[in-house]
């Protein structure tokens, strides 16, 4: 318990640390554990209703560019930058990346781990490495409503553990 709630002020730090140097936030915005904000948070926009799952990754520039300054110098100081914007009603999965100059529109789910090199559509849900489109925004509604398993955070543990009994004990 005192770990955990350690583990809270850490990652609340962690937003205030990147809100302090220039990174926006809209309002309901939640990050569920430790997420990296780069070294230049200042070029994330994040929008309304988002949530970040733990370990989520924003990468603003191409560190890559360091292999090349020592044998050209006319290059010594030239690096990729760019900004990341995710808009409103978002999720973004746990240990995704998401990579330098994508908008992740409005509406619109990233899968745990995927990696984030393109611009993400409003309304849809995208995973894997490179992201690719998986389903629509629509598609995944309808998909998470057959799964027909809804759970009252009251009796969350019982049922959850009722629910899967064969899986774990059979």
């Amino acid at each position: 318990m005192l770990i955990e709630f350690i583990r809270q002020i850490r990652d609340r730090r962690h937003i205030k640390n990147a809100i302090s140097k220039g990174m926006i936030v809209g309002e309901r915005f939640r990050a569920m554990g430790k997420v990296n904000y780069g070294s230049e948070p200042y070029l994330i926009r994040i929008g309304n209703h988002v949530t970040l799952s733990f370990e989520v990754c924003f990468i603003t520039h191409d560190g890559g560019t360091w292999v090349y300054r020592d044998r050209y110098d006319e290059l010594a100081d030239v690096t990729r930058y760019g900004p990341i914007r995710i808009y409103d009603n978002c999720f973004i999965g746990a240990r995704a990346i998401i990579m330098p100059n994508v908008k992740i529109g409005p509406n619109s789910l990233v899968a745990a781990g995927a990696v984030v090199t393109k611009d993400v559509p409003p309304n849809s849900v995208y995973g894997g490495v490179p992201a690719k489109l998986i389903m629509t925004y629509d598609q995944y509604v309808a998909k998470c409503s057959e799964a027909g398993q809804r759970v009252s955070k009251i009796h969350k543990r019982q049922r959850l553990l009722k629910m899967f009994d064969n899986f774990l004990n059979g």
